[in-house]
């Protein structure tokens, strides 16, 4: 299903109104309606739940690498966007189940940037990320450093020290002659670097389409007469194999 997150900025709650199920709004607050400007959008993008059940527990217990936001909770909102088998609209996490609710977001999208994301054993993605260092040191799960072995102006921003820390090798880098020059370790993303910023910015449709494409299957490392080589494989094949 596609989605967004939205939970409360505790800094603006000035009425402390966040973990507080809808009937306290009513009951202390003497209102039903959801005050827009003490949220913030946290997460956007594709997941593979079926339920609001199902999200709630993958956003506790198995969040996206990019999620910007606490473990979900009372008082959080879901925007489903689409789904087979939800009715589009705004759900609002309350103390028992969820109940959809009026909600009008404010600009959700001012901090945010979109990138291909790659993460060890899985397919390359889309995503919306936070712009701010904390948000991609959190997405990395380190210190930032800015990769470009590409032509055109886009990086591959990963963990600085993910090999040296052990993290789990990612994806090959290939020359132009197809041989291995780099590997990148751990989980990286790659969005644009125009000429003249110093500001990281979105992908077009056109970047996206290529880097998902060029990043879309998960790869394993072994060594073979003194190299290291790589081999794609499909995680969903090897899911049923291991079943």
């Amino acid at each position: 299903m596609q989605l967004r997150i939205y939970q409360i900025n505790l800094d603006r709650d000035t009425s402390g109104f966040a973990f507080k199920d809808l009937e306290y709004l009513q009951k202390y607050q003497n209102t039903n309606e959801i005050n827009n400007q003490i949220y913030d959008n946290v997460y956007e993008g594709f997941v593979e739940c079926k339920s609001l059940e199902d999200v709630y527990h993958k956003f506790n217990a198995d969040h996206p690498a990019e999620y910007r936001g606490r473990s979900l909770s009372v008082s959080d909102i879901i925007e489903i966007t689409e789904a087979p088998e939800i009715n589009p609209g705004f759900y609002f996490c309350d103390s028992v189940g969820f109940e959809k609710v009026e909600f009008e977001p404010t600009d959700m999208k001012k901090d945010t940037i979109r990138v291909v994301l790659v993460e060890p054993g899985k397919p390359a993605r889309e995503a919306q990320m936070g712009t701010s260092l904390k948000d991609m040191q959190v997405v990395v799960g380190g210190y930032i450093e800015q990769y470009c072995p590409f032509k055109e102006m886009v990086a591959i921003i990963c963990d600085d020290e993910g090999k040296v820390t052990g993290k789990a090798l990612n994806r090959a880098i290939y020359g132009e002659n197809g041989q291995m020059v780099d590997i990148v370790a751990g989980t990286f993303f790659i969005c644009s670097i125009p000429r003249n910023s110093d500001r990281f910015e979105s992908l077009s449709d056109k970047q996206v389409k290529k880097y998902l494409e060029l990043f879309q299957s998960p790869e394993r490392f072994y060594r073979e007469f003194g190299e290291i080589r790589a081999v794609k494989y499909n995680p969903e094949k090897q899911k049923d194999h291991e079943r």
